[in-house]
């Protein structure tokens, strides 16, 4: 239990750095898409290393690899693209509290598709952190609709990465296995919808380049080596609330490396948070991943 909270926890601190060496790759001049594309090449190019050697032996048939590579498509590729243009169209508060709401769409799909009992802490949890992650976010406007639809979907794509992490049979290999076919549906994504966004730009020196390989890339795929190994342990919805203290985390990196205003109003929002996530862990009736997936 405890490891797999410890794994959940280590993720979103990867996670919580993205936006910021992000940032720092679009101020350097290399377009989103772009950037997005080279994010998804890096993560494929770690991933292969890591499974080189196990994908001989892993014995999967070509239905189970498409299907982890449907899972990244969808999960790692399309949640990457709909959250970065998200972020053209509104304000990155706004983009935070939408595809945020993505651990109570994960209760609902475990509820609705898979019968799994939504117990009085899950809903409980759901509301407190919700709450939290208002104040955090610290919108005040939402936007146009279609960007609020944008950002919703990547909410909706990520919840349905983390169910697939819990729920998905036929698929059963090594965890760096999975990740590679994942992240190579996320990069195939990615590589369709290129020219959309203008076409390729190389990364303009040495300095963005390693940002873009080790921040970027080693950066996410552990992040979501970490997440996917902890959804296996506790079961996704504990994970994905555990998962929202990425936001948390991102809001003090966001103040320390680009001296952003933390507010009263934020930080006791970062309290709720961090109090809807301990609801979960004091839980002992909500389940705990593949060892007891009755409840969540």
């Amino acid at each position: 239990m405890l490891y797999g909270v410890a794994a959940i926890v280590c993720a979103s601190a990867l996670f919580s750095v993205m936006p910021t060496v992000q940032k720092y790759a679009l101020l350097s001049g290399l377009p989103a898409g772009s950037m997005v594309f080279c994010q998804e090449l890096c993560m494929f190019l770690w991933a292969s290393l890591r499974a080189w050697r196990e994908l001989k032996d892993s014995g999967i048939g070509y239905r189970a690899a498409a299907k982890l590579t449907g899972f990244g498509a969808v999960g790692i590729g399309l949640t990457n693209v709909f959250y970065g243009h998200a972020l053209e169209l509104l304000p990155i508060g706004t983009v935070v509290l939408l595809h945020f709401l993505y651990p109570v769409m994960v209760l609902l799909i475990m509820a609705a598709l898979f019968k799994k009992k939504v117990t009085a802490a899950g809903y409980a949890a759901a509301a407190i952190s919700v709450a939290g992650l208002v104040l955090v976010s610290g919108t005040s406007s939402p936007g146009n609709l279609f960007g609020m639809g944008l950002a919703l979907a990547s909410g909706l794509c990520y919840a349905a990465f983390v169910v697939s992490n819990d729920t998905s049979s036929g698929t059963e290999c090594g965890l760096p296995v999975r990740l590679f076919f994942m992240t190579l549906g996320a990069l195939l994504v990615s590589f369709v919808i290129l020219p959309a966004s203008g076409g390729f730009a190389f990364p303009s020196g040495i300095r963005i380049t390693a940002v873009l390989l080790f921040g970027l890339g080693l950066g996410s795929c552990l992040a979501f080596y970490l997440m996917s190994k902890g959804v296996g342990l506790i079961g996704a919805g504990r994970a994905a609330f555990f998962n929202m203290l990425e936001p948390v985390g991102a809001l003090f990196v966001g103040a320390a490396v680009y001296q952003e205003t933390l507010t009263g109003k934020k930080l006791a929002g970062c309290v709720l948070v961090l109090a809807g996530a301990m609801v979960l862990l004091l839980d002992r009736s909500s389940g705990q991943g593949r060892e007891n997936k009755k409840s969540v």
